[in-house]
């Protein structure tokens, strides 16, 4: 069989991992297409997974419409040379378009039920939906499939993923003190326009009481304020899910 996997977010790419490893293992011709969106590219790289970057992350509704004109455009020319059975995503705008027009079925996983834009853009377009139970935003009638658990289990189910604490502390765990991971957004996605997260004063302030407590790391989409900056995560992406495992806050 022939899949593309649509890659648009670092979250994406612990997503489907297992899922790539294993249809890469029984012998199907698996297709990663990427988008420099923060650490993405750099983390399908440090997995050694080979993908077929096509856009880069856009500023600004603006910025964000003309991305998807250009993803769109370069996602058509993937699936009309590549010729898939099958597209796969989280969120999926690009393999709805490009599946509808092409007579390909697109597959889409999707959790936020907030994210109102990117649904009406994707959901008149796509062949079918899993979401988790607890979704509470509308769905595509007769396309939509819903499932017990969050996406998380996709990485951190058992059948997947083995913590590996030693692997943890050569990434920055301080194994005799508390462990706080903390991440923050840049607030530049389709899904976060019109919204606005916590001020610089704030998240020093909350590092700052944590720092007290044990040791503070940050993951960021955006430069961090001088003050806390020391805070950043600086172990490798492909080990942070080990580091999370083993945080006592994330």
């Amino acid at each position: 069989m022939r899949i593309i996997v649509d890659i648009v977010h670092p979250a994406d790419v612990l997503f489907f991992l297992g899922p790539i490893r294993i249809l890469q293992a029984r012998g199907d011709d698996v297709l990663i297409v990427s988008r420099k969106k923060d650490v993405a590219c750099k983390l399908l790289d440090q997995f050694d997974l080979e993908h077929h970057q096509i856009s880069s992350a856009g500023k600004g509704l603006s910025g964000l419409a003309m991305e998807l004109v250009k993803r769109d455009f370069a996602m058509l020319k993937t699936v009309r040379k590549f010729k898939p059975d099958v597209m796969i995503g989280l969120g999926g705008i690009s393999i709805s378009h490009a599946g509808w027009l092409m007579k390909v079925p697109s597959v889409s996983f999707y959790m936020a039920d907030t994210a109102n834009l990117q649904t009406r853009l994707t959901w008149p377009f796509i062949s079918h939906l899993y979401v988790p139970d607890a979704y509470t935003g509308p769905t595509p009638k007769g396309r939509t499939t819903r499932f017990s658990g969050v996406k998380e289990q996709s990485y951190f189910h058992p059948d997947n993923f083995k913590p590996d604490r030693a692997l943890a502390i050569e990434n920055g765990l301080t194994p005799d003190r508390p462990n706080y991971l903390l991440r923050t957004v840049a607030w530049n996605a389709n899904h976060d326009v019109g919204k606005a997260g916590w001020s610089d004063d704030t998240l020093i302030e909350l590092c700052n009481r944590l720092e007290t407590r044990g040791q503070v790391m940050i993951t960021s989409e955006r430069e961090l304020p001088k003050a806390i900056e020391h805070l950043k995560y600086r172990g490798a992406l492909n080990q942070l899910h080990h580091v999370m495992a083993h945080c006592d806050l994330y």
